[in-house]
């Protein structure tokens, strides 16, 4: 190996190589990374969205199932002992199934059945007093109905619907079977308001009466029936019409959301 010493520049040349790479090391240490696009900024979501669990109230769900069971009775035309009507009270149940299609309406199908105490002195057209005595109210009808405030925990709604109804009494004794049965028209209307529980379910009160006018009324006597069409009862007034009565709880369950 030659002993001939190096020239001054290339002395310097490992120097400068070393404090080069040690500034571009530090360069890239500090070196900010690199920034994705801006998020931009989430609106601010209503107090009462639904999305919210802890919106004021519960996001709607659309299918609604109505149970009701309660207290009813009926008014008549007439009140004679050989009334076909002759309620003192009784029972009333019904099944509803409804379409929530808005915040304030639905649409629905209700199946209503009455089961009335008739009167002790009632014995139909036995001519004695009856040893057994059943007397009933039935309605299918569409309905509809108007929740008139915002939904809340409270909703109060009015319903009204139209659809066909039937009265029918019964009278036994010794001497023989009475049957009487009136098919006609219904137009129940309600009042009533639920409280929202959960999201899922409702319990509530409800006021309501259906008019019955019948087209057809058929009478059994001693094992014969006829019909015909309404005429006039023995106070003169016409035959056929009713007014039951109910007051009654209803728990409804919504689902379908």
């Amino acid at each position: 190996m030659s002993d001939t010493p190096l020239p001054r520049r290339d002395r310097w040349f490992p120097v400068l190589l070393v404090l080069v790479a040690s500034t571009s090391a530090r360069a890239q240490v500090r070196a900010p990374a690199p920034r994705g696009p801006a998020l931009a900024p989430q609106p601010e979501r209503p107090a009462d969205d639904p999305r919210d669990s802890s919106s004021a109230h519960p996001r709607r769900q659309p299918v609604e199932l109505h149970l009701l069971a309660g207290f009813g009775s009926a008014i008549c035309a007439d009140k004679q002992p050989d009334s076909e009507c002759a309620a003192a009270g009784g029972t009333a149940f019904a099944l509803a199934g409804a379409w929530r299609f808005h915040d304030h309406f639905s649409l629905g199908l209700e199946m209503a059945i009455w089961s009335f105490w008739p009167r002790d002195s009632w014995r139909g057209k036995l001519g004695t007093e009856a040893s057994d005595a059943k007397f009933s109210s039935t309605y299918l009808a569409p309905f509809a109905r108007w929740y008139w405030v915002e939904p809340s925990k409270l909703n109060p709604y009015l319903q009204g619907g139209f659809g066909v109804g039937k009265l029918t009494t019964e009278a036994k004794n010794d001497s023989g079977v009475y049957a009487y049965s009136a098919k006609g028209l219904a137009f129940p209307v309600a009042v009533g308001a639920d409280w929202q529980l959960s999201e899922f379910f409702r319990f509530g009160v409800q006021l309501g009466a259906y008019l019955h006018v019948s087209t057809q009324v058929c009478e059994t006597s001693m094992g014969s029936e006829s019909c015909r069409s309404p005429g006039k009862n023995s106070e003169g007034k016409r035959e056929g019409l009713a007014l039951p009565w109910r007051a009654v709880a209803v728990g409804t369950f919504a689902f379908g959301g």
